[in-house]
C-alpha cells in the first residue's frame, strides 16, 4: 500500500508579491479558468497593481488550486480575496449576493421566496425543524 505524505505547503498566509516571478502558472493550470500563460502573467500584473482584471476577479471559485500551482508559494488566492474585500468594501455587496444571505423577512432572497409558495403543511414542517429540543 503506497503511503500519502499530506503536502508540505502553507495555502492560507498573505499574498507574497516578492515571491511572485509573474511566471503565469497559477491561473494556467486553474482548473475553473485555464487561461493561456500570456492572460494568466497579464491578469497578475492587473491583480498585484490593484486594478480590474478581464476574468479573474469574475470567474475565479475559490478553490485556492493556484496555491497549490504556484511554484513560489507565492499565494495567489490570497490576493484575489484581498481584491474581492477591496471591491465589497468600494461598492457593497451585489445584489446576486445578497439573493443567497439569511436576511428574511428584512431582506428576500431564494429561501424565503421557496419557503412562500411551499403548501402550508410543508411550511409548517420545514418551521419545525428550528426547535431542536
Amino acid at each position: 500500500m503506497t503511503k500519502i505524505e499530506p503536502i508540505d505547503r502553507d495555502f492560507f498566509s498573505p499574498f507574497n508579491e516578492e515571491a511572485c516571478t509573474l511566471c503565469g502558472e497559477c491561473f494556467h493550470n486553474c482548473p475553473v479558468m485555464g487561461l493561456s500563460i500570456e492572460e494568466s502573467i497579464e491578469e497578475m500584473k492587473k491583480l498585484i497593481a490593484g486594478n480590474e482584471t478581464k476574468r479573474v476577479l469574475k470567474e475565479c471559485q475559490s478553490c485556492h488550486s493556484c496555491n497549490f500551482y504556484c511554484p513560489e508559494n507565492a499565494h495567489p488566492a490570497e490576493l484575489i480575496l484581498q481584491r474581492w474585500n477591496e471591491k465589497y468594501k468600494k461598492e457593497g455587496l451585489r445584489i446576486r449576493g445578497k439573493y443567497y444571505m439569511t436576511l428574511y423577512p428584512h431582506y428576500p432572497n431564494f429561501r424565503s421566496y421557496v419557503m412562500d409558495h411551499m403548501p402550508k403543511k410543508t411550511q409548517e414542517l420545514v418551521k419545525s425543524w428550528a426547535d431542536l429540543s
